[in-house]
């Protein structure tokens, strides 16, 4: 039950945040919001992700993890609640657009600063459950929560339009539903025993601290799976971001009759990556390794299938084709970083890898990007991608994860 309440906040959590993305594209447009500005709300608030991750990593190392995931969700549901009083002030013109968009850009900033708190104690409570050869599995499932809730919230999200709170009600019933987690948690939810590992069986002990106190951009045991996870996860955020307005562009049609088309797409795409993360994954048992190399070969494919295409069918292909990608890349290095460090160390890998979670702050790049040409941004992503696969096979360390076992040191 305590890993289902972990999950549960993370599927709620990915909810709301893509059936925001699903339905600000064409609010924006409505509300006559340049289109940068739209990403910028995602961008901003996950360049405070990364700032706050490793901070409330340390608060979970401190005040266990329960309390820091009841404060993340408190933090999700009062931004959404703050987003959708902005979207209201928009939609009824109580405020003009350059109002609007630096205050609906500080309402989602409160998830990047505050929400940003799910992601380290989900991850640490998980990891230091989990044994060592069940981690890859236990992290992808959490992953795969994540990518279940892409599913559901494009979905959901024009079925909350209503009558009386219009399109701020997605906002106000994903910060009920986070209410209501969270509310599960404090009851149910219990820090309980953790797994002890034998570390002197992996590393020696002596070097240990000395590792754990050298920066993430000095420790070699981090900082190649940090590289590589860069790469993929500003793709990542730069397709998701352009996702909504390329459909748009490409149906011709109003930023309202192109949301059911939007969602489809989306959802499309969260099936296939759930596909693989449920399922492949676990079928042929995939070490961190193979999941890195095959998830940026497959985003590869899928972005360029995308490049330069302008029929819709062939765009959700390449979307979802990329989204098995991602599904595979972001366990791998997740999985494979946790079983690089010791047991005391997953608090600060779980900050680490949260933070990558928010690296999608070059967003508003590549949608000025896309207004200048719409393949400018996919090409870019797609050299990102093939990059990350050739690191994928020169680095000894991302070679070699899940097989070799754990280094004693923080060299490279």
């Amino acid at each position: 039950m305590a890993f289902g309440l972990v999950f549960s906040c993370y599927f709620i959590m990915s909810i709301g945040n893509m059936g925001l993305i699903s339905v600000l594209p064409g609010i924006g447009r409505l509300i006559g919001l340049p289109d940068p500005f739209i990403a910028a709300c995602f961008s901003v608030s996950g360049l405070f992700l990364v700032m706050a991750s490793p901070f409330w990593a340390r608060a979970a190392d401190r005040h266990g993890r329960k309390p820091v995931l009841l404060t993340g969700m408190a933090g999700y549901a009062l931004s959404m609640v703050l987003c959708a009083v902005v979207v209201a002030a928009g939609i009824h013109k109580l405020a003009p657009w350059f109002i609007i968009a630096p205050s609906l850009i500080m309402a989602r900033s409160v998830f990047g600063l505050v929400g940003s708190a799910i992601l380290p104690s989900g991850q640490a409570y998980v990891a230091e459950r989990a044994p060592r050869e069940e981690r890859t599995k236990a992290i992808s499932s959490l992953a795969g929560a994540q990518s279940l809730g892409t599913i559901i919230g494009p979905l959901l999200a024009p079925l909350f339009i209503l009558p009386f709170v219009g399109f701020s009600g997605p906002m106000l019933c994903f910060a009920l539903f986070a209410v209501v987690t969270a509310i599960l948690v404090g009851r149910h939810l219990h820090e309980g025993p953790r797994i002890e590992f034998d570390d002197d069986a992996i590393a020696d002990p002596a070097t240990e601290p000395q590792a754990g106190g050298v920066p993430f951009w000095r420790d070699g045991r981090i900082m190649p799976f940090v590289l590589f996870a860069a790469g993929m996860g500003i793709a990542q955020g730069a397709q998701s971001q352009i996702l909504a307005f390329l459909i748009i562009d490409t149906l011709k049609v109003s930023p309202i009759q192109a949301q059911g088309s939007i969602a489809l797409a989306m959802m499309f795409g969260a099936a296939s990556g759930l596909a693989g993360q449920w399922g492949l994954i676990r079928l042929f048992r995939m070490k961190p390794k193979d999941l890195m190399r095959w998830g940026a070969a497959i985003a590869l494919l899928g972005h360029l299938m995308i490049l330069g295409s302008t029929h819709f069918g062939f765009i959700v292909a390449g979307y979802a084709a990329s989204c098995v990608g991602f599904s595979f890349g972001r366990p791998g290095y997740t999985a494979g970083m946790s079983l690089a460090v010791s047991q005391r160390e997953q608090g600060r890998v779980a900050g680490i890898n949260a933070a990558l979670a928010g690296i999608n702050v070059l967003a508003p790049l590549f949608v000025v990007l896309y207004q200048f040409n719409r393949n400018i941004p996919f090409a870019i992503n797609a050299c990102l991608i093939a990059a990350a696969l050739v690191y994928c096979f020169a680095k000894v360390r991302l070679r070699t994860s899940g097989v070799a076992p754990r280094p004693a040191s923080a060299a490279s």
